[in-house]
């Protein structure tokens, strides 16, 4: 699992080997556990009962199977690791909100990139959202705590097919009830605070974008980033405690995972370093 924090510890990628499915991305488990599965039709392994076993409820994952070769999104329930197929269709990077609705990347018959949002978990009215930019496509989204807004990278094709981050990647909030949507900054990996404010990684830094409804504020520095290199934000993956405490800072250049304290302003008062090849951090309901 990446970035999935299980009593007090911050785990990597584990890979898990299940038959039937030939590949599943983000999963989005129910309560705001985040990781990566990838799962192959070779070789049939037992789920690790140390692992699995002290995971429950369901999960949204993207991937292939004997019943839907094209792809399609599941309902993953965690501890019996049963599949219930949601939506037909090529999609990856799922999220999921606290009141069901999900939002998927697929990719289209023209070959580029789109969003699709989904009103429930039955994969009911699905959305497909119209860029905001051109030229760039949707990566990685995020729901407010309230449900209603998500908030996504966009990033050019070629930085989705190889998961690679430059400084072309743009900040995305979406009401999905009206429909509106707005560019929030250059930057990548956002997240909501509590309050609402997205806060995201940024050329120098992280920084914290409040707002009311679609009305946005000037962006406000968290935490400073290594001046030498403007785009190495864009490299970074950051996470959040649900109640907006702590952040986790994931630097692959540096093979560090920062832990900071933040205060009731998001000023940090305290900071960890982790030596770790760490990507994706991301925080359970608990912290």
């Amino acid at each position: 699992m990446s970035g999935a924090m299980y009593d007090g510890c911050i785990m990597n990628h584990v890979y898990v080997r299940w038959p039937l499915v030939a590949l599943l991305t983000l999963v989005v488990v129910a309560g705001g556990v985040y990781a990566w599965y990838v799962m192959t039709p070779t070789k049939s392994l037992e789920p690790t009962p140390s692992l699995l076993t002290r995971v429950t409820g369901t999960a949204v994952v993207t991937g292939i199977s004997p019943e839907a070769p094209n792809g399609a999104v599941y309902e993953l329930t965690l501890s019996t690791g049963t599949l219930r197929k949601i939506y037909d269709g090529q999609f990856f990077a799922p999220s999921r909100s606290v009141d069901g609705k999900i939002a998927v990347i697929t990719k289209r018959e023209d070959g580029q990139f789109g969003l699709v949002v989904m009103k429930d978990k039955n994969g009911t009215d699905a959305v497909h959202i119209e860029s905001p930019v051109q030229g760039l496509y949707p990566g990685v989204s995020v729901w407010s705590h309230d449900g209603r807004y998500l908030t996504y990278e966009m990033r050019p094709a070629s930085d989705i097919a190889s998961d690679a981050k430059t400084g072309d990647a743009r900040i995305v909030l979406l009401d999905t009830i009206t429909g509106e949507q707005v560019v929030v900054a250059q930057g990548s990996s956002p997240a909501f605070m509590p309050d609402g404010s997205i806060v995201y990684a940024g050329a120098f830094g992280v920084y914290r974008v409040s707002r009311t409804g679609m009305a946005l504020e000037e962006p406000q520095g968290v935490v400073g980033w290594r001046t030498e290199d403007a785009l190495a934000a864009f490299s970074t993956s950051i996470a959040l405690s649900k109640d907006g405490t702590t952040l986790a800072i994931a630097d692959p250049e540096l093979d560090e995972l920062r832990i900071y304290a933040l205060d009731t302003t998001s000023a940090p008062v305290n900071e960890r370093v982790v030596p770790a090849i760490a990507v994706a951090p991301a925080f359970t309901p608990d912290g």
